[in-house]
């Protein structure tokens, strides 16, 4: 039961990820709409917070100035790797999503 419990939160984090990075690969965006458009696709906003972080910290995103956030090619490299890369997450619903994924 217990690996269970954290086989689903490691795919729901590794998902977040994959949202977040998908949302910073196309265009460079201010915090308040990328929090905005993450909400919009189901990551909470405690995993925002957390996998934003990460990300920043081990170089996946980069923040040139404050406020504003972009994918590195470190971030890129690491979208490509994930299963969830080749969706469009603003244009799912969050169901069909999870159970692509």
């Amino acid at each position: 039961m217990r690996v269970r419990h954290m086989r689903q939160t490691l795919d729901e984090t590794l998902k977040s990820v994959s949202m977040i990075l998908s949302l910073l690969t196309s265009e460079s965006r201010r915090w308040k709409s990328l929090y905005m458009e993450a909400m919009a696709v189901g990551v909470s906003p405690s995993a925002f917070r957390n996998v934003l972080g990460w990300l920043l910290r081990h170089g996946y995103v980069e923040r040139p100035r404050r406020g504003l956030y972009r994918a590195t090619e470190r971030g890129r490299r690491l979208l490509e790797a994930l299963p969830w890369r080749g969706m469009s997450c603003r244009r799912m619903r969050l169901d069909e999503y999870i159970e692509a994924g």
